[in-house]
């Protein structure tokens, strides 16, 4: 059991660092590179300038979070509610209506050391019972209403429902397990965020029924009679960095978490970015180097995904990956560790019509180095 304990506990301290705002937004920016740091866009499409065809680079935010879905719950990264997704398929219909029109390259964020990890996710400050349940709820997040739910795949026909759900990383999978802490307060009852003190929560393998009801904490009769059995550890969880980042150091009288799939996972980032497709003409084999790139790539290859397409893991350093891009529109860089090959150049010939365009889900989470 304290072997259990500790193992979980392990895993919680390796949360992805992630440092997004409380509801993560997905947007895309458009800048300008290398001069200019914001462009407006043109009142005309970028291929009907008599210049010639304008050179786009998209750049990809393939960090771990894209794993998640917008509201941050951990979806997979080959789900079609995963940001991962969303933005891929922004980029696939770019090419789709314009191939022929404009030149096209691909960079994302450059990695290292990836491993297999399994993806879990954690709804907060749960509720077992419907009546709980709003679908059009917009308030505190501490609210006995809750907006999202998810099946309790222990209890046929049940769910789970909440409003702040994040994920965890595991090395193997930590299966499903339902929580919970008399003493918890979602989602700040005071703690220091270095040093708490921390609840300590009772967590099973199984959960039936709607009940919402404590039971007596350690009395397995009473734990049973509240739907509660096959306790799985005793122990107290402390908030990681991703938490702390949304203000949270209590997770709430009952917590979940539930395995989600496999995942690629790096809690670090090299800094900077790499180039995955050079610039050239978005012709019919342009757009299907680029396509391949697009496809989703997750550990054991599932039906849809592919080992050639990029692989979501790690930090998002933003800083660095733009400036990767800068560099390479100045036409001297040559750095093989980010993507250099001697088919990068040259650059189609265009009248300083180079844009770049990032798709990402938030804030870097490192500097330009990977510091």
């Amino acid at each position: 059991m304290n072997q259990k304990i500790s193992q979980y506990s392990n895993h919680r301290q390796g949360f992805l660092l992630r440092m997004l705002p409380a509801a993560a937004t997905f947007f895309v920016s458009l800048l300008a590179a290398p001069a200019q740091a914001v462009v407006a866009l043109p009142d005309v499409p970028l291929f009907t300038t008599s210049a010639g065809k304008a050179n786009v680079l998209m750049i990809l935010d393939n960090s771990n979070s894209m794993d998640e879905a917008a509201n941050g719950a951990a979806v997979g990264s080959n789900s079609p509610a995963s940001k991962s997704e969303i933005a891929r398929n922004v980029i696939k219909g770019l090419i789709t209506n314009y191939t022929g029109k404009f030149n096209m390259g691909l960079m994302a964020y450059r990695q290292n050391n990836l491993v297999g990890n399994y993806l879990h996710n954690s709804p907060y400050d749960a509720s077992y019972n419907p009546a709980d349940f709003d679908p059009t709820f917009a308030g505190a997040r501490d609210s006995q209403t809750k907006r999202f739910r998810t099946p309790n795949v222990s209890s046929a026909g049940s769910y789970i429902y909440y409003n702040v759900a994040l994920p965890f990383y595991s090395a193997g999978s930590q299966g499903n397990a339902f929580c919970y802490a008399p003493t918890a307060n979602a989602f700040n009852n005071g703690e220091n965020p270095s040093t708490g003190p921390w609840d300590t929560y009772r967590c099973f393998t199984k959960k039936i029924g709607i009940s919402n009801v404590m039971p007596t904490f350690g009395n397995a009769t009473s734990e049973l009679a509240q739907g509660y059995s096959s306790l799985l550890f005793t122990g107290r969880l402390s908030p990681t960095d991703s938490d702390l980042a949304q203000g949270i150091v209590d997770f709430g009288k009952l917590l979940t978490w539930n395995v989600v799939g496999r995942t690629w996972f790096n809690n670090a980032s090299p800094g900077r970015g790499y180039l995955h497709v050079p610039i050239k003409d978005l012709d019919a084999a342009q757009a299907a180097a680029i396509s391949a790139k697009l496809a989703c790539n997750i550990p054991g290859t599932p039906t849809g995904c592919t080992n050639a397409g990029l692989k979501n893991a790690g930090l998002t350093p933003l800083e660095g990956t733009l400036l990767t891009a800068k560099d390479y529109f100045k036409g001297t860089w040559n750095n093989a560790a980010e993507g250099y090959t001697e088919s990068t150049y040259p650059l189609p010939t265009t009248c300083k019509h180079n844009y770049v365009i990032l798709l990402t889900d938030g804030l870097p989470s490192t500097n330009k180095n990977g510091v």
